[in-house]
């Protein structure tokens, strides 16, 4: 008998993180269409976002067996005033983790983060074909809201993309200024306690 593939844990992403982040988006760089990246990124360049970005959205990372297979991260959607409480979500699972519930519990974790915060909607940005990421999405209950054929071009030939989209909030949902990341999870905490 087969020994069970070792459980996922799901955290706060943490800067020593960012180097496997690195190598896992990479891999997707230089051996899919999924990510538009021409060329590799560095360490650096995630420093840099997850920096910039952790306090306002969350970043996440799954482990597994004591390797980060997975990531997860909410990011802006648009710069406009009118935006800013609509979020695009991205996720990239290691390929040597694939279809072991590392996207689907990664999502589990980053969505009820978002809703806390006050976010009104999450979108994710699909490269298409891709039938395994509009899978989780579709799984994680975004539904398809358009689609832009033919946008990007890479390995000499041209891609479309998609969107899907989750409601956070309902329609009478009026905003105020999304909490911060750690309060955010803080507030989910005390009510798991509860």
């Amino acid at each position: 008998m087969a020994d069970a593939a070792p459980s996922v844990e799901v955290r706060t992403a943490r800067e020593g993180d960012l180097a496997a982040v690195c190598d896992i988006v990479n891999w997707a760089i230089e051996n899919t269409h999924y990510n538009f990246h021409a060329e590799p990124l560095t360490t650096e360049h995630w420093r840099s976002e997850w920096t910039v970005g952790r306090e306002r959205h969350p970043w996440l990372v799954a482990e597994s067996g004591g390797e980060v297979v997975g990531v997860a991260y909410a990011g802006r959607y648009k710069t406009r005033r009118a935006y800013d409480w609509a979020v695009e979500t991205t996720v990239y699972v290691s390929h040597l983790h694939h279809r072991r519930g590392v996207g689907s519990a990664l999502y589990q974790a980053l969505l009820p983060i978002l809703t806390a915060q006050g976010f009104h909607t999450a979108i994710g940005v699909i490269a298409l074909p891709n039938p395994g990421s509009v899978a989780l999405h579709e799984r994680c209950g975004f539904v398809t809201a358009g689609e832009t054929p033919r946008v990007g071009w890479k390995f000499e030939r041209w891609w479309g993309v998609g969107q899907w989209q989750k409601m956070l909030q309902n329609e009478t949902h009026v905003p105020s200024e999304p909490l911060p990341v750690a309060e955010a999870v803080q507030r989910l905490d005390r009510e798991v306690k509860r």
